[in-house]
């Protein structure tokens, strides 16, 4: 039997309605199109938090390892993120489909037309093949009276220690100074992985999404006053028998509805 409920922050329980195996069914389809699309873009998330987690650090007082640390997560994570979704739209539309063709142009112009994006994917080179370079650490008060950070690459070292640059990454290095301070570079890049996110996402299925979102969040009228998360629960009408929790993705839904749009063709 299935039910569909309320638990609180208490993990308190309260039913809602008993679900027919059809209704049941139906749940659990839009559940699964829902947490398909929370994999798929799982990567994004993993690369906004590291950037996150280190523009965090540069309001603290910490040693230069933990910025070593999250600049190769950073890296880690914006490889991850580009390797995904391609091995999933390939998987999903084929090798040669025009999906997939898609994504790459739009990897393509980041790269032709953001020279952030073109330095830390050969940054991401460098430290895969070479070495961590040298990171120079440099607080200093602001004209607001606040402290800033800066961390800067040599431009000679990584040219010095790599014949692995894009040729048209060298012609960048010629009007950048020595040290190039890399903290607005990763704002630049955040907003290339981002426009790169979203025209994967639009190369889904929109509609089946929306339609899956706007079927929960519409479940959520049935909460009236109750506080808590949504859960479908499975038992058997047995005293003392475990039950089964399904949370349903409501903030996946909200997240879709809000942020996600049908292309205009």
């Amino acid at each position: 039997m299935h039910k569909l409920g309320i638990l609180d922050k208490n993990k308190k329980l309260d039913f809602l309605k008993n679900l027919t195996s059809a209704e049941h069914s139906l749940i659990v389809t839009h559940i699964h199109i829902l947490t398909d699309f929370d994999k798929q873009t799982e990567k994004f998330r993993l690369f906004k938090n590291a950037i996150k987690d280190l523009k965090g650090l540069l309001n603290t007082e910490d040693s230069s390892n933990n910025y070593n640390r999250l600049i190769l997560e950073v890296m880690s994570t914006f490889r991850a993120f580009l390797d995904h979704w391609e091995t999933e739209l390939k998987r999903k539309f084929g090798k040669k489909s025009s999906e997939v063709e898609s994504f790459k142009k739009s990897a393509s112009f980041e790269f032709d037309n953001s020279f952030s994006y073109r330095f830390f994917s050969g940054f991401r080179n460098y430290i895969q093949h070479v070495c961590v370079p040298t990171f120079r650490i440099n607080s200093f008060i602001n004209d607001k009276n606040a402290i800033e950070t800066k961390i800067s690459v040599s431009k000679n070292e990584l040219l010095g220690t790599f014949d692995g640059w894009n040729s048209i990454l060298i012609d960048d290095f010629k009007d950048k100074p020595d040290l190039i301070n890399i903290i607005p570079l990763f704002d630049e890049l955040f907003e290339s992985v981002k426009r790169i996110n979203d025209t994967a996402i639009n190369l889904l299925n929109i509609k089946d999404l929306l339609n899956s979102s706007n079927f929960l969040l519409g479940l959520k009228k049935l909460q009236g006053s109750y506080k808590g998360d949504l859960v479908i629960v499975e038992f058997e009408n047995v005293p003392g028998s475990l039950i089964k929790l399904k949370f349903l993705p409501i903030w996946t839904a909200d997240y879709i509805v809000k942020n996600v749009k049908i292309s205009k063709k």
